[in-house]
């Protein structure tokens, strides 16, 4: 059908790409959009991409799949060590119904979502997070996902150091990848007047990130989506001496009588081994210290949850959600997982208030929804609630079904819905992935389902338009409280699970359907959200 591989042609350059999924699907591999940031442009905010020849038009070979950014230790139990990828990551790919190829690719003005990749800041290769077989089942829209700088190369932060490094620059990446979007999209088939952005945990908290940068003032994105909205403390830059002392002197540029900018400068000149083997030291030795963003009085000028409440934020359409048994560690101790994960919060008597023994089975019960609900959950409801507020259209979701290859406890944890959405994917470390072929009738329409909604709000801003048949109504997000009572919530949540095809012969029967939300969990949302500044979130 398509003997030529695709080839889109701008002003100033020809990208040559590939066909995938029996050429149903036009992918661009590795589409610069900022120049290597290696060099004395290594900790600096991206530079964008320039023509590299002279008369002429620059050729981009977009057919391989790209180097992915390097990759850090993913925590401080994990048994293998990073270091595998590349600096010359500032990559997009590009995923592209063909019709768009037949025509003016700038007529079609398609929506455009694009994907921002979780991993704690420290990991992931959007390979593991494909989509040709969104754009092969729907193909109205275009995807592109981005790479970032990770872990030491992207979040690298001190005090006193402004002309020696940039501060967030893995945050920056993801906003000048947004920009070239919104510059070039159109070459492309897309609408740079309808891009949604979407993240899941680490991308999901880039989510929130987004919608408070710059005020809460930004032009680069029209709708969100937010998975998994991770909601840890963020430091400020004054917070940061002690840990960037830490790995300066694991790399020996801690030296005597050197200002920050000059042990940064040391820095700069070592090579990848050593950065990786310093800041892996600091996350196993120093627990004061991950890569994650930081408050820059800036880009980010405050903590988002604090930003959120006091309405400093971007007013769009969102869809947030989270999983049912959403976490990250399993003990048995609330104050154990609040020492590990807020620690500035000393006194843990109003959270202990929060989350009283008796509303509990046991004691684990107990820190796990305490935590999941400050880490993951509440979030999905802070952000609806403030969306909706502002008169914009929010949906929310709770994911419930199981990733079936998981080890561990049955339960319905972070990233399950990674599994469904992304053709039965579990992530490595290193940038490695594995793919598990979907077994059974029920498990690839629940796939299918879950994209139509997502795809039906990138496309309309509303799951429901577009959604797969026999598909339930999702509900738009409402505040307040029915009649008034705080034991009757006016919210409604999608619960997402896999259906069955026990129904009329074999025909699948959806699992999903809607729900109030529990009046418990939102009052718990609440008063949580209401303790951000002693959180740090």
């Amino acid at each position: 059908m398509c003997a030529q591989p695709p080839v889109i042609e701008t002003e100033g350059t020809i990208y040559k790409g590939t066909f995938l999924r029996n050429n149903t699907v036009a992918t661009f591999y590795g589409v610069p959009y900022a120049e290597p940031p290696v060099g004395d442009r290594r900790f600096r905010a991206p530079v964008p991409i320039k023509r590299r020849h002279g008369p002429g038009k620059t050729v981009v070979d977009a057919s391989k799949e790209p180097n992915f950014c390097i990759q850090s230790l993913y925590g401080p139990t994990a048994t293998v060590h990073g270091g595998a990828g590349s600096e010359d990551c500032l990559h997009l790919n590009i995923y592209v119904p063909p019709r768009v190829l037949r025509s003016r690719p700038s007529s079609a003005k398609l929506p455009t979502l694009v994907y921002i990749h979780g991993g704690a800041f420290k990991a992931g290769n959007p390979l593991a997070w494909p989509f040709d077989h969104w754009v092969e089942q729907f193909p109205d829209v275009v995807v592109v996902s981005v790479y970032y700088r990770l872990g030491i190369f992207g979040f690298l932060s001190a005090p006193n150091a402004k002309g020696a490094l940039d501060y967030n620059a893995g945050f920056l990446d993801q906003l000048a990848a947004l920009k070239w979007v919104k510059e070039n999209i159109a070459n492309f088939g897309g609408d740079p007047q309808k891009i949604t952005i979407n993240g899941q945990s680490a991308g999901g908290l880039s989510m929130e990130l987004h919608l408070v940068a710059n005020g809460g003032k930004q032009t680069l994105f029209q709708q969100v989506i937010g998975q998994s909205m991770w909601r840890i403390p963020l430091m400020q830059i004054s917070e940061t001496q002690a840990p960037f002392d830490f790995i300066m002197g694991e790399a020996g540029c801690n030296i005597a009588g050197y200002s920050n900018v000059q042990k940064i400068d040391c820095y700069r000149g070592k090579d990848i081994p050593t950065l990786m083997r310093s800041s892996e030291n600091a996350m196993i030795k120093n627990s004061s210290w991950t890569p994650y963003p930081v408050i820059d009085g800036t880009i980010l000028p405050g903590r988002p949850t604090q930003l959120i409440n006091q309405g400093k934020f971007s007013k769009v359409p969102v869809l947030v959600g989270a999983t049912t048994d959403e976490n990250f560690f399993f003990t048995s101790s609330l104050q154990t997982d609040f020492n590990m994960w807020w620690p500035a919060m000393t006194n843990l008597s109003a959270i202990q208030q929060i989350y009283p023994s008796s509303d509990f089975a046991n004691e684990t019960i107990r820190a796990q929804t305490a935590n999941g609900e400050t880490m993951f959950r509440c979030p999905r409801e802070h952000v609806a609630e403030a969306q909706t507020a502002a008169g914009k259209s929010a949906y929310a979701y709770r994911f419930d079904s199981m990733n079936p290859t998981q080890q561990g406890p049955p339960l319905v944890g972070h990233s399950a819905e990674n599994w469904w959405m992304f053709r039965g994917v579990n992530t490595v470390e290193n940038g490695t992935y594995a793919f598990t072929p979907f077994n059974s009738t029920s498990q690839s329409t629940f796939a299918k389902e879950l994209l139509a909604y997502w795809v039906s709000f990138v496309r309309s801003g509303d799951p429901n338009v577009h959604r797969l048949e026999g598909s339930p109504i999702w509900p738009k997000w409402e505040n307040g409280y029915v009649g008034g009572s705080s034991a009757s919530p006016k919210g409604k949540r999608m619960v997402l699970k896999e259906g069955s095809t026990t129904g009329y012969r074999g025909k699948y029967q959806s699992g999903s359907r809607a729900e109030q939300e529990p009046a418990k969990e939102l009052s718990r949302c609440h008063a949580v959200d209401a303790l951000a500044p002693n959180l740090h979130i």
